[in-house]
């Protein structure tokens, strides 16, 4: 479960992507973490498609918001399920097909 009003790190973009939560980040864990983790399973990522959580006081919450452009790369990146940033195992929730709203 997020945190109702958090905030985000990251990119807006228009149009629909794929939705994948992440739960158990390290909370050192930067962008450019995010994307070596997803693409060492072949997965596309951009920097904009990475929302790192933030709670009220600006501090990452440990979750983050990662948008897939399509199906199969979410497919692959489901693949590192369970598996590890650091010292911390990392839950991967598949969302599903989200719209987003250019800002």
């Amino acid at each position: 479960q997020g945190v109702q009003g958090a905030e985000h790190q990251g990119g807006h973009h228009g149009g629909t992507a794929h939705l994948i939560k992440m739960r158990g980040l390290p909370y050192k864990a930067s962008v450019g973490d995010i994307l070596a983790f997803f693409q060492s399973a072949g997965a596309a990522l951009t920097e904009s498609s990475v929302h790192i959580c933030m709670n009220a006081q600006g501090r990452p919450t440990g979750e983050a918001n990662i948008h897939f452009s399509s199906l199969h790369d979410a497919h692959k990146a489901m693949t590192k399920d369970m598996q590890s940033i650091g010292n911390r195992y990392i839950e991967l929730f598949d969302v599903g097909r989200v719209t987003h709203k250019q800002r």
